[in-house]
């Protein structure tokens, strides 16, 4: 039985998006990131984590390479009107396949970097991933 789930996945994986083609130019207009789906050349490269768990080995309907806050909101609201699981990645790192999910949107965070220095009150902000630190900035 493992064969033949393991078949529909790839065959899922291979297919091309299950979305009305509307919804999804919808969604990209004014989208700041990148949304990849099936049959896109770069999908095999970013659907799957960086685990040798074979557990994590999913195809996810869509992946959204956001690059704000907005994409984000964007994202989570597609995934309500759709009825889409939803799976978050921010380093990529989780053996247990957090940040992956089948069939669903994984909302993909690793894009958004960034790093404010305020010069003034000698202060800065770093932005990596899903992480914020904030501190004194050196003289």
């Amino acid at each position: 039985m493992l064969p033949l789930l393991k078949g529909d996945r790839q065959a899922f994986g291979a297919s091309k998006s299950p979305f009305d083609p509307d919804a999804i130019s919808k969604l990209k207009t004014g989208f700041g990131g990148r949304l990849i789906v099936p049959g896109d050349t770069e999908y095999e490269t970013v659907r799957g984590a960086l685990s040798m768990n074979p557990e994590t080995d999913k195809y996810p309907a869509l992946v959204a390479q956001c690059k704000n806050e907005e994409d984000v909101s964007r994202c989570v609201d597609f995934a309500h009107e759709q009825e889409l699981e939803v799976a978050v990645r921010s380093g990529n790192h989780s053996f247990l396949g957090w940040g992956i999910c089948e069939k669903g949107i994984v909302i993909d965070l690793s894009r958004m970097k960034a790093v404010t220095v305020d010069p003034v009150p000698s202060k800065y902000s770093i932005s990596l991933k899903a992480e914020w630190v904030t501190g004194a900035a050196s003289p």
